[in-house]
């Protein structure tokens, strides 16, 4: 073993301030989801399309090889904030769905920026997942 050298980097800095957009569902429906619309690709780095508006909540993966597959997320979800498509590596989503309770609470800045997801109403645990370009 052997000590750092340096400093560690500021984690709070990519941490959004001020979310305007905020989605709560739960962590199962979400989980489904991604596990539905992820089948269709044999690569596991194809982003994940995630459709916000606060009528609906939608997943879509677009595969060259297969085709394209999309599920709206029923359950209980609520969105708040302007319409947003936002893209992630569905895996890196899942895994860090992993980490919480049932009832997940996901805040959005805008497509670019750095999403932050814990369980509702607890802030004892923070995941911060970065999205990619779709």
């Amino acid at each position: 073993m052997k000590p750092i050298d340096g400093k560690f980097p500021d984690y709070r800095r990519v941490i959004p301030e001020a979310p305007q957009k905020v989605l709560t569902i739960q962590r199962e429906t979400l989980r489904a989801g991604l596990g539905r619309v992820t089948a269709i690709s044999s690569d596991r780095h194809r982003p994940v399309a995630l459709h916000l508006t606060p009528e609906k909540v939608m997943l879509a993966v677009r595969s060259p090889e297969y085709g394209a597959s999309e599920t709206k997320l029923n359950g209980t979800t609520q969105y708040t904030g302007a319409a947003l498509e936002i893209g992630f590596q569905g895996r890196y989503l899942s895994d860090a769905l992993a980490s919480f309770g049932d009832d997940l609470e996901i805040r959005f800045g805008d497509s670019a920026a750095p999403v932050t997801i814990r369980t509702a109403g607890d802030d004892s645990a923070l995941e911060i997942v970065m999205p990619m370009r779709i």
